[in-house]
């Protein structure tokens, strides 16, 4: 086989991997970032950025090595490898790699995040062998064929085919790794925001009380008038089986503390200490700013 036909032959593989990678980053963390950030969540794209970034680029190696082997044992072994990486990232990231991230890019939060370990963790592991483990392996044993077929084929039909085979088997992996974990941290906040959004658009005025009970409209009756303000959130605790989880929400300097649970907000308070630190720490910013730009005389 001549050397150009080999080396294109591994491109198209490597390339195979890369978008089955990137596609179940996409599905298992792009859409959840984008609900995030709808949902006022500070930070909302902190995991999707190192997910897409590291299952892209192991994607395309699994893909690229199973070409150049040639053997498909190699091929499924490599894919099932790849399962094995994602699946602790699904489990990594919204857990230990989201506390450290947080402590990264919020250090002035890092006292109040409380992430732990969450129970019945093996059931998550072994529910996510299988949901992403079969399109890894199915990915595997079609590999080798999809690029023949694409470098076979006359026109970019080929190609075309090939990823989508890809983009299908890996973006249902993704969904399914999103409903695995993701979705019990990201309800709770779309819960509370949606809360807030209910009563700034109805403060001051008359709601009814079946519908003030639904909303859970009494939980934002401490912050007034806050609500109208635009905020952002964070999540900085939550209990080992999920289902209470702790918010820290900044409207503009003023900061409060809201509890959900089971998606259900149920207590809300500003938070004074924090409030006078971020508001002290803002002037000594300003103040060494301005010094800086026009220094007095001593």
């Amino acid at each position: 086989m001549a050397a150009p036909f080999v080396r294109k032959k591994q491109l198209t593989g490597f390339f195979y991997g890369l978008v089955a990678g990137a596609v179940f980053s996409l599905t298992a963390w792009g859409m959840d970032a984008v609900k995030l950030a709808g949902a006022n969540m500070a930070f909302p794209f902190m995991k999707f950025i190192p997910a897409l970034i590291v299952c892209a680029l192991a994607g395309g190696l699994a893909g690229w090595l199973s070409i150049r082997v040639g053997h498909w044992l190699v091929s499924i072994i490599l894919w099932l490898l790849f399962a094995l990486l994602v699946v602790w990232l699904v489990l990594w990231l919204p857990i230990e790699g989201s506390a450290e991230l947080l402590r990264f890019l919020s250090p002035n939060l890092t006292h109040w995040i409380e992430y732990v370990s969450i129970d019945g963790l093996m059931q998550f592991r072994v529910v996510g062998l299988i949901v992403i483990g079969i399109p890894c392996l199915l990915c595997g044993v079609v590999e080798n064929n999809l690029v023949e077929q694409a470098l076979a084929a006359q026109g970019v039909g080929g190609w075309i085919a090939m990823l989508l085979v890809a983009a299908l088997l890996l973006g249902a992996a993704g969904f399914a790794a999103d409903e695995l974990l993701n979705r019990h941290f990201r309800e709770p906040a779309q819960a509370l925001d949606d809360l807030f959004e209910f009563a700034a658009e109805h403060q001051g005025k008359e709601v009814e009380k079946t519908l003030a009970r639904r909303m859970r409209l009494s939980v934002a009756k401490p912050l007034g008038d806050l609500v109208k303000n635009p905020r952002r959130m964070t999540l900085v605790a939550y209990d080992s089986t999920l289902g209470q989880m702790d918010f820290l929400v900044d409207f503009r300097g003023t900061w409060a503390r809201c509890k959900v649970i089971y998606s259900q907000p149920t207590q809300c308070d500003i938070m004074e200490e924090l409030t006078q630190k971020f508001y002290i720490s803002d002037r000594k910013d300003r103040f060494a700013w301005t010094n800086l730009i026009s220094p007095r005389d001593p």
